[in-house]
């Protein structure tokens, strides 16, 4: 077990506990999932080369090579697919074994097909693709046994980040894992408090579950908590409570109840995060001179700074700084954004009322997305002083927590649905809440090339100003 810190060390920014130092373990499976690919790849052809010498006296054979070229290929993308690279794979010997074999299966019998389909079956030797199949199970699995081994030897039987919270409940104890004394470290969950919410954020940013062991009374405070952190929340429990559970996970000799699993996947964030870099690094490159164009012309206008920056919530209710090309009045500038922007605002310059209208104040956000802080499509992020009729946003919708499960968007489904600029009425909060909340739930690629598309018909809007 990893403890975070000694009691006595109190808890802050200059000495945040151990888990603030735990890497991210995405980049570490990526990397294992790409070591493990070449490795399968290698073995097939090693597998086949070697069935082609021992069957036809001859390492490399024209029809081997036409067999292999068409075998690596579909085996890589149905072993992809099916999960034979993945956490769980990296977790149990037979689940991997299983998934390998299973695409091995589905590779060869793709194959058979092409081959028999486009007339060519007769120009391959049956033999040397039984034998090459056969002893390539046998090395990857052999492979497996011994990269399985050495990572549980590792890092334990859970090739995950866990973080333990003790708030008074049973006790928990898994090998490697993180924990944390709630009482000590002053983690008292309050969904009102965005500065505890964020300090929650940071622990468990690079987590991949949280368990929560609490007394039943306390189960009902930590669930919203961990529902809005972005991350596979558990709650230990003897009994099943009216939480919305959706799952329930077995360890050992204790049982915890699953609240939330974080809303994508390592293969769709990973994919996310490629079209932020590859369609946002083109879109900076080709903005360029428009930015450059209306940097000078803000200068000239007032003599003041380009950018305006102003603390936002992010993903896992983190904050971060967002960046906009500046339009109000460098005396006016509200940095809380308590205060909304209203039709003909006084705060607004000549240069700002333009740029605001056509939403190209936005573009700096997509230096946000390169470093990551934000994705070109999400929930918007808002300012903590937000409201409406003096009241926080997260004061007025329940829900609101929920929609820092993402990272958030220089545009979103709100966005192309007619909810963006000032928000005057309550209603235009709790719309904007019900679809960020419909793109958590249903995001997918396409979702997001069609917000994508969308935007540009919304870039010039009634209610931008």
């Amino acid at each position: 077990m990893k403890y975070a810190e000694s009691p006595d060390v109190p808890v802050t920014r200059a000495g945040l506990p151990y888990i603030m130092s735990a890497n991210s373990m995405d980049v570490w499976r990526i990397r294992l999932y790409i070591i493990m690919a070449t490795l399968d790849v290698t073995l097939v052809a090693l597998a086949f080369f070697g069935a082609s010498w021992a069957y036809l006296g001859a390492v490399v054979d024209s029809q081997t090579v036409s067999v292999l070229k068409f075998l690596v290929v579909l085996y890589t993308f149905i072993a992809v697919y099916n999960g034979a690279y993945s956490t769980r794979s990296m977790n149990s010997f037979s689940f991997s074994v299983g998934r390998l074999l299973l695409a091995i299966s589905q590779a060869v019998a793709l194959v058979i097909f092409i081959f028999f389909y486009t007339k060519t079956s007769s120009n391959f030797s049956r033999v040397v693709l039984g034998l090459g199949v056969g002893l390539f199970a046998f090395l990857a699995i052999v492979a497996r046994y011994i990269i399985i081994h050495a990572l549980t030897k590792w890092r334990g039987p859970s090739f995950s980040n866990i973080l333990i919270i003790d708030a008074n409940g049973p006790s928990v104890d898994i090998p490697n894992a993180y924990r944390l004394c709630a009482r000590q470290h002053a983690l008292t969950p309050d969904f009102d408090d965005p500065e505890f919410l964020n300090r929650f954020g940071s622990y468990v940013k690079n987590m991949d579950r949280v368990i929560v062991s609490c007394p039943v009374g306390q189960r009902e405070s930590w669930t919203p908590i961990l529902r809005c952190a972005g991350v596979r929340g558990e709650l230990v429990s003897d009994a099943l409570q009216a939480l919305g559970v959706i799952g329930v996970h077995r360890e050992a000799n204790f049982t915890t109840v699953v609240v939330s699993t974080g809303p994508l996947g390592l293969r769709a964030r990973l994919f996310k995060r490629l079209t932020d870099i590859v369609i946002g690094g083109a879109l900076l490159l080709m903005l360029l001179p428009v930015m450059i164009a209306i940097a000078i012309a803000i200068k000239l206008d007032d003599g003041g700074p380009v950018l305006f920056s102003q603390r936002r919530v992010g993903r896992s209710n983190l904050f971060f700084k967002v960046l906009k090309f500046r339009s109000m009045s460098v005396a006016n500038s509200d940095l809380s954004g308590e205060r909304s922007t209203a039709r003909q605002d006084q705060r607004i310059t000549k240069v700002g009322r333009f740029i605001r209208m056509t939403s190209l104040d936005e573009l700096p956000q997509l230096i946000n997305v390169l470093r990551g802080e934000m994705s070109l499509v999400g929930p918007r992020p808002h300012a903590l002083g937000s409201n409406v009729n003096n009241k926080a946003f997260w004061q007025l919708d329940d829900r609101y927590w929920y929609r820092h499960s993402l990272k958030p968007g220089v545009t979103g489904l709100a966005q192309v649905k007619g909810f963006r600029g000032a928000t005057e009425k309550e209603s235009d909060l709790t719309e904007r809440v019900r679809y960020d909340l419909s793109y958590i739930q249903n995001w997918s690629p396409w979702l997001d090339f069609i917000i994508m598309f969308k935007t540009l018909s919304v870039a010039v809007h009634k209610n931008a100003y």
